[in-house]
């Protein structure tokens, strides 16, 4: 329950960031945000590509591959300071998000597919 907690608790921080901050992604282009979007896309593929066998192994790698350079951003965020830096994260996490969302439905949908297989068997 905490991890729903605090999945739902990031959602909506993030939510909040990119609703206060769309102007500014809308400033960064479209570009940058396809840009950003490859980036997740890629990310998303190699995790799920080199996850081996395991249905839950692939997808949570895709994720964590996709979901670490968020981090690096702010890292890079806290070193390089100015007006654009919080476009530019806001931007990622839009982008990030219509990339990872399609595809973490998809996993799910998967991975409830193969517990039905599993029942039945």
């Amino acid at each position: 329950p905490i991890m729903r907690y605090a999945g739902i608790v990031l959602l909506i921080g993030a939510a909040i960031i990119i609703v206060t901050s769309f102007g500014k992604i809308m400033e960064t282009g479209l570009p940058s945000i396809l840009a950003f979007g490859g980036l997740t896309l890629m990310a998303l593929a190699t995790g799920h590509w080199l996850g081996g066998p395991d249905e839950a192994q692939r997808t949570s790698l895709a994720v964590s591959c996709a979901t670490r350079h968020i981090g690096l951003a702010m890292v890079l965020a806290a070193d390089i300071k100015g007006p654009g830096t919080f476009a530019l994260i806001a931007t990622y996490l839009f982008a990030s998000a219509l990339v990872s969302i399609p595809y973490v439905r998809w996993r799910k949908k998967v991975a409830s597919q193969l517990i039905q297989e599993e029942v039945v068997q």
